[in-house]
């Protein structure tokens, strides 16, 4: 017997497989001792579950979550079985998609975090690339050994949790940076840049906060010997992400043009900077660099 989802199914009709062995739809991709341990099961009269890999008429393969009853008359004698199956097939498909982004993920630099909305911030996933960076395993995150608390320096932890919430409570589009120091295993202080962002319930409270950090330590030396050479030299230097429009500039170049650390340099603020005369030939120069991507120089 087999129903009209069985076709739907395999393209089989019930006409050309009755009184066949169901080995039809076997696709090869699982092993003889997956199904001789079936067969085992239920020849003893016992319920078996498991997942087939099936091809259909048409050639392609389907998966099928599967339940295999024994029925029994009264005597006691297996005389049938009975099967009732899913169509898994769409779930096995995310699952291993799932499976290719968790190995790209983990080979790569990026380390994903996912922690609880709570004051603790408790890990509730973490990849396992996150080993080469701080030298934890993630066992030790899950099991609460060691927290996001724990991890960041703690004269950066109040203000980046601060930022992140106060960031999503407005639902802000813009993506929030962030750039702070984390201690490793052994007690080194590293510097990572992170992406965080939340996720929300059905009433839009945030349940959970993911990051996506990678390490920028050496960056960060590179950007120190910089601001020293700088310093010395008496060079300044400026630099806006046309992205994010966050802008970043030296010390000495803040230092040059009159203006503090605390104030963002814009490119309104900058037009304002520079002299009247200079300005025109300044925007030209600015747009075309920004649209060829070339290096000049300018006096002004």
């Amino acid at each position: 017997y087999t129903n009209a989802k069985f076709t739907k199914i395999s393209g089989y009709t019930a006409e050309e497989v009755l009184g066949k062995n169901p080995n039809i739809l076997s696709s090869g991709i699982q092993s003889k001792a997956y199904y001789t341990k079936m067969w085992k099961t239920i020849t003893a009269g016992k319920i078996w579950n498991g997942k087939f890999c099936n091809k259909a008429k048409n050639g392609s393969l389907f998966w099928e979550e599967a339940t295999i009853s024994p029925i029994k008359d009264t005597n006691g004698i297996i005389t049938t079985y009975f099967c009732v199956k899913e169509d898994i097939t769409e779930l096995v498909k995310s699952e291993n998609d799932l499976l290719e982004i968790y190995k790209a993920i983990s080979s790569s630099p990026i380390v994903v975090f996912l922690w609880g909305a709570n004051n603790e911030w408790n890990t509730v996933y973490v990849s396992e690339n996150i080993i080469g960076l701080l030298g934890y395993s993630p066992e030790e995150f899950l099991s609460g050994k060691i927290t996001f608390k724990n991890l960041i320096h703690p004269e950066d932890f109040d203000e980046i949790t601060q930022e992140v919430i106060e960031h999503h409570k407005k639902f802000s589009k813009h993506k929030l940076i962030q750039e702070y120091r984390v201690f490793t295993k052994e007690g080194i202080i590293k510097w990572v840049r992170d992406f965080p962002s939340v996720r929300r319930d059905s009433n839009n409270k945030i349940t959970h906060y993911q990051g996506v950090m990678h390490d920028i330590t050496e960056i960060k030396k590179s950007e120190r010997n910089l601001l020293d050479a700088q310093r010395i030299s008496k060079i300044g230097s400026f630099d806006l992400d046309l992205k994010t429009l966050i802008s970043t500039s030296s010390l000495t170049f803040n230092t040059i043009i009159g203006i503090d650390s605390s104030t963002e340099l814009t490119l309104d603020l900058w037009r304002t900077i520079v002299h009247p005369e200079d300005n025109p030939m300044n925007i030209k120069t600015l747009d075309h660099c920004i649209k060829t991507g070339e290096k000049f120089n300018l006096k002004y």
